[in-house]
């Protein structure tokens, strides 16, 4: 039994898709890094109050904060607000909404499920489709929620195995307890994932 998929796709050239008149565009994270210290500058006067950005996240200086006696709750709320008015930018989460509830849309759903309370950022930003932070105008990259990044082959064969072909959406996380129901095991301890019956059937 052999098994072959990737970890992601990749997005479409934004470059491209602009010079055809198309909905895209690139992030300029350092313009958009000195905007949001110049705001909290100017409605806190401290730029401090973020630690660094990084992977579309921003991790708020929790240490500064409370030493400033500031609502950490209210400046993650202020904040979320200013990052939504920047051309390119789809939504913005907060820790609490990733921490909390489920969140209704495939998108919301994808960071949610990447979110770790103890090492991700106190906000998560969500790009527009096709567009891409701006490290280079002439390729690609990966790592977004949308399905040119997330579609990807899931491609089976063997012994085991017979003839077919799905369409039905299939998570990562089903490979594991797919592959363990296939050798008649029990799944690892941290499975979340479900066997994917169209294969172990």
């Amino acid at each position: 039994m052999y098994q072959l998929t990737a970890d992601h796709a990749a997005a479409y050239v934004s470059a491209e898709l602009t010079d055809n008149k198309m909905n895209a565009g690139y992030f300029n994270g350092l313009a958009f890094s000195d905007s949001v210290k110049g705001y909290l500058n100017k409605s806190y006067g401290d730029t401090s109050l973020v630690s660094f950005m990084v992977n579309n996240q921003i991790y708020l200086n929790r240490k500064r904060i409370q030493q400033k006696n500031l609502d950490l709750k209210s400046i993650t709320a202020d904040l979320a607000n200013y990052v939504l008015q920047f051309n390119g930018v789809a939504n913005v989460y907060t820790a609490e909404q990733l921490n909390g509830d489920v969140l209704k849309n495939k998108s919301a759903e994808l960071i949610q499920n990447g979110f770790y309370r103890k090492r991700s950022g106190d906000l998560a930003i969500l790009l527009e489709p096709a567009w891409l932070e701006e490290l280079s105008t002439t390729g690609t990259t990966h790592g977004s929620t949308y399905t040119y990044d997330t579609h990807i082959p899931l491609l089976w064969y063997g012994a085991q195995i017979k003839p077919g072909y799905t369409s039905a959406a299939i998570d990562i996380t089903d490979i594991a307890p797919t592959i363990a129901a296939l050798l008649n095991i029990m799944a690892p301890n941290a499975c979340i994932g479900k066997p994917i019956v169209s294969i172990t059937k």
